[in-house]
């Protein structure tokens, strides 16, 4: 069908097959491109976009929230909108959906997806100066990431509880910790 005709260039179109299959009736599927859509769109730096189609896939997987796949696809609809509305610089509605992402990996037990929530309500928190809150957000994430996590990840959050301290005049510990990220 629709996936087929666009081939290989269907990464360019995940939106249009997400209300494809939104229209054929088929919830799940529809949400699937939908968040792929937007995740893959914040990675572009087209945060509008992505937002307009997390929002859209959000909502879908709402309804289906009783089934366990679409719990997982909805905790990576948060998590990149968490990221596409820190790009867009609005924080307090990424702060809320971090919190939302949280709460909903806190009781499904998706540890990776708890530790994201937290990294995203920190950076969302440091964002609005909140330093206080975003430092125990920060450090929360690392506890829950730090055995397992993406190194990447775990550096960028090190950094920023770097720049945390750094900000409040605590030099030795801004080394310690940006010399934690680098190792």
């Amino acid at each position: 069908a629709i996936e087929q005709r666009f081939g290989t260039q269907r990464h360019e179109h995940l939106a249009a097959v997400g209300v494809h299959w939104e229209r054929g009736a088929r919830p799940q599927l529809a949400a699937r491109y939908l968040v792929e859509a937007g995740d893959r769109a914040a990675s572009a730096y087209a945060a509008q976009d992505g937002l307009a189609a997390l929002d859209r896939a959000i909502s879908i997987l709402d309804e289906q929230s009783t089934k366990p796949s679409a719990l997982t696809e909805l905790l990576r609809g948060l998590a990149a909108r968490c990221r596409v509305l820190d790009q867009l610089g609005r924080y307090t509605e990424a702060e809320e959906t971090a919190r939302r992402l949280s709460e909903l990996a806190g009781t499904t037990g998706e540890q990776r997806f708890l530790g994201k929530a937290l990294r995203h309500w920190a950076r969302a928190l440091d964002n609005t100066g909140n330093y206080e809150l975003a430092l125990l957000r920060y450090q929360q994430a690392l506890a829950v990431l730090g055995l397992d996590g993406d190194p990447q990840e775990i550096c960028e959050i090190r950094s920023f509880i770097g720049w945390i301290h750094g900000t409040r005049g605590e030099y030795d510990a801004a080394e310690a910790e940006l010399r934690n990220a680098l190792s």
